[in-house]
């Protein structure tokens, strides 16, 4: 897995391991989403445990339960930049979803993460 970690998280070569070993599984914008995310809520002072910080979120990423809410933003950013006219899509009919809000299944998340590149490639068409 290619991972380009965040200059403001201070990890060892071990700790790099360790934090790419549990983020095995889960797509590679997820984890350029999460590593993100962290590094933005760090640099903005809102954390003070970086490394429990990471670990939580990552446990998010594997229940499906977290947000890219400031990398969205940010991809948002450089879309504005880019296209002159928004376009909205109506996606097909959805998968069928888990709804004991438990774990997600490989098929779930990769739906998941299918929808939102889809996404992201139809707002600059």
């Amino acid at each position: 897995m290619e991972i380009e970690w965040p200059t403001t998280l201070n990890l060892s070569v071990l700790e790099q391991q360790a934090v790419a070993q549990t983020m095995k599984g889960l797509d590679l914008g997820i984890c350029k989403a999460l590593l993100f995310e962290v590094e933005q809520r760090i640099g903005k002072g809102e954390v003070k445990k970086p490394q429990g910080y990471l670990m939580s979120m990552i446990q998010r990423a594997h229940r499906g339960d977290f947000k890219p809410y400031l990398y969205e933003q940010y991809l948002a950013g450089m879309d504005a930049n880019k296209c002159s006219k928004p376009k909205i899509v109506f996606s097909q009919q959805k998968p069928p979803l888990n709804t004991d809000n438990k774990t997600l299944t490989d098929q779930e998340r990769q739906a998941r993460s299918e929808s939102i590149r889809q996404f992201r490639a139809t707002l600059c068409r």
